[in-house]
């Protein structure tokens, strides 16, 4: 079994974390109970190898934060059972980073410096002009009374955003009545 960088499987363990939905297996087809794009989040975390199921029944959720319009943001405060506590943060991509003081390398932790959200917000901009959502995620060890500050940015998730149910046919009665 290959292992995969400490980098990405605590991005993908946030994925997983980090969210309400659900991934279940129906008659050989794969649904998701829940939001789109935690659902996303899921399969790809599972892809990597990080089960939702499994990693809850590694530690106990202690609060959640949920996501809102204001704050574009969602934060899960855990304890795992060693005792350990963590944060695990998902959201815009701008609204995460403004939060974020270092970024997990390969080689470790690094200070993440304004130039550096710079590149990455372009990088967003980049995506979001391809047609696809982005969301950044972020991790705090022993998060204290304030989880969503000084984060440990991840990386960042760029995944197809189809339309919502209805707008193509919205689309059609708009072209429909000129």
């Amino acid at each position: 079994v290959e292992t995969l960088p400490d980098t990405l499987e605590r991005l993908l363990r946030a994925g997983a974390v980090c969210g309400t939905a659900e991934l279940r297996l129906d008659e050989g087809q794969w649904t998701v109970v829940g939001d789109p794009t935690e659902g996303a989040l899921l399969a790809l975390s599972k892809k990597g190898g990080i089960d939702r199921k499994t990693e809850l029944g590694r530690l106990e959720i202690e609060h959640e934060i949920p996501f809102d319009s204001a704050r574009r943001m969602m934060t899960v405060v855990v304890r795992y059972r060693d005792g350990s506590r963590m944060a695990y943060v998902k959201g815009g991509p701008s609204e995460v980073l403004a939060h974020c003081t270092q970024a997990r390398t390969a080689t470790g932790l690094i200070p993440l410096r304004e130039e550096d959200r710079h590149a990455l917000l372009e990088r967003t901009q980049a995506h979001a002009g391809e047609a696809l959502r982005v969301l950044a995620l972020a991790e705090r060890e022993n998060p204290g009374d304030e989880p969503e500050n000084d984060l440990v940015f991840l990386g960042l998730v760029a995944m197809m955003d189809p339309p919502r149910p209805g707008v193509l046919e919205a689309i059609d009665e708009c072209h429909q009545a000129g």
